[in-house]
């Protein structure tokens, strides 16, 4: 190796110039080349769209956001609003 090769570069560590000299093959990575992704479709169109529950008794409309395609007659979540009777018991059934 010559003297110029062996010079130390600028801003570089005598440890770092020194392992570098020792290890002249250093790989490369081959693929640097990133490609754009290509999405297969467009996107979905969504709309700021009222609703109303069947599970509310006031009939409020509440507004969410849902892909322009789809309609529902009723709040999905509507059918989860199970009502429970509650027990009652009497003083001597409790103690």
């Amino acid at each position: 190796m010559s003297q110029k090769a062996r010079q130390k570069a600028s801003g570089m560590s005598r440890e770092l110039t020194s392992l570098y000299l020792e290890n002249q093959a250093i790989p490369v990575p081959l693929d640097l080349f990133q490609a754009k992704p290509k999405f297969g479709s467009k996107a979905e169109r969504w709309v700021w769209r009222g609703f109303k529950s069947s599970a509310r008794p006031d009939n409020l409309v509440l507004h969410h956001w849902a892909k322009a395609n789809e309609h529902y007659d009723d709040y999905f979540y509507a059918r989860y609003n199970a009502r429970a009777t509650p027990c009652h018991y009497s003083d001597e059934e409790y103690d």
